[in-house]
């Protein structure tokens, strides 16, 4: 047989899909070395971002290589022509003469690009650009700056799952009959479901928030049962690609940091506050903390690996179904029952600063979100009639900034 271009084409394809959907099935996304984030002044430029050379996986299960080491002027991106515009749509809702306070996110996403051009025949009297074709594909990336978090719906999954995880009470006050092992194991699944709620179906009502108990006896079947939940029931819940579906979602990046920002509105525009000079102090504060990683297996197999694996998401868990209030450590609300309950949460102030809150409700009532100080996008209090769930970030003075919100039939705003 002789191969075509087609089929040269046909053959590159499998082979490179096999090959991301084997890395994102296998192991997940995020960062696998290097890509290190810093942040440093550069005098009359101000303050910028440098990232080092390193690798990463996207959730489509693409590789990103960043070969060499880059950096972002931080007042260069707040110049430009749609970042004013917001930070003047920010600022109006804002006190005036105040350091504007706000997240952005810094992403990685793989591109491609068209290299190495050759001479093509033609007719005469062509453009330059008719003149030469690219002959080649090479891999490449960019680094952005954004306003919104990415969507990181795995990474964010097994946080929550862990942190549900954590509150499994293992104990010899349990009952150790084994006949009660399918009720647990149930009463698991209820609470999952809750939590990770299939798309399109109609919200689970657990019949108790209480955490499971489970006696040592119990604990191995137990703990059998919830890792099989989480393989064939939630985990293709919340994976970006999976091999029955068709393409990525749009937003195929890695999210490296998040930058908390103070921006002041100067007559040169809009730009970094307090940079004095090297060792003077800027309102500008990087977070890693939620920043996707994989580790290697090499290190996966090690003592080390294992309890670096092992180590708590740090995200905490409430389920309300009365008036309640959120403690700083929480990161995610479930509401249920029946009657309309009021999230109380804490003020956005420094202490806050860049804390994400995600607050659903898991049954059709009306809610409300309070903050026990400051506004929730310029308002006193959120009103949750027709929301069935919210994402939030304090800016750390005074104002909680929704980033999403989805409404009853699963439509984001």
């Amino acid at each position: 047989m002789v191969l075509g271009v087609d089929d040269f084409r046909t053959e590159f394809g499998y082979s490179s899909e096999r090959d991301k959907r084997m890395l994102r099935e296998a192991h997940g996304y995020g960062t696998l070395a290097g890509l290190e984030v810093i942040f440093e002044n550069d005098g009359e430029d101000g303050p910028r971002l440098r990232v080092t050379p390193g690798s990463a996986a996207a959730p489509s299960g693409q590789m990103i290589c960043v070969g060499r080491e880059q950096c972002g002027s931080l007042n260069q991106w707040l110049a430009r022509e749609e970042v004013t515009t917001r930070l003047d749509e920010m600022a109006a809702d804002a006190p005036a003469d105040t350091t504007l306070r706000f997240p952005v996110w810094l992403t990685l996403r793989y591109r491609d690009c068209a290299v190495a051009p050759v001479p093509v025949p033609g007719e005469p009297c062509r453009s330059d650009e008719e003149l030469m074709v690219p002959s080649r594909i090479a891999d490449d990336y960019t680094l952005s700056f954004q306003f919104a978090p990415p969507a990181m719906a795995e990474s964010e999954g097994i946080a929550l799952f862990d942190a549900w995880f954590a509150g499994i009470d293992v104990s010899t006050d349990a009952d150790d009959d084994m006949a009660q092992l399918p009720a647990r194991i149930e009463e698991a699944r209820e609470q999952l479901d809750a939590l990770f709620p299939a798309l399109a179906a109609e919200p689970v009502v657990p019949d108790t928030l209480d955490p499971i108990s489970i006696h040592p006896d119990l604990a191995p079947g137990f703990f059998a049962a919830i890792k099989r939940v989480w393989a064939t029931r939630l985990r293709p819940r919340v994976m970006a690609l999976s091999c029955a579906d068709t393409g990525a979602e749009g937003d195929d990046c890695v999210m490296l940091a998040r930058i908390d920002l103070g921006a002041i509105n100067a007559p040169a525009g809009w730009q970094v506050a307090n940079v004095e000079d090297s060792d003077g102090e800027v309102e500008a504060r990087v977070d890693e903390s939620n920043r996707p990683i994989l580790l290697s297996s090499a290190l996966a197999q090690t003592p080390a690996g294992e309890d670096l694996s092992a180590v708590d998401s740090g995200m905490g868990v409430a389920m309300l179904s009365a008036d309640g209030t959120v403690e700083i450590s929480q990161g995610f609300v479930l509401v249920l029952g029946e009657d309309p309950v009021t999230v109380g949460i804490p003020g956005a102030d420094a202490d806050t600063a860049g804390h994400l809150l995600t607050v659903r409700l898991a049954s059709a009532t009306n809610s409300r979100i309070e903050p026990a100080a400051g506004q929730i996008d310029g308002a006193d209090t959120l009103e949750m009639e027709e929301l069935s769930e919210v994402r939030l970030v304090s800016n750390g003075s005074g104002n909680w900034i929704v980033l999403r919100r989805m409404t009853r039939g699963g439509d984001n705003g």
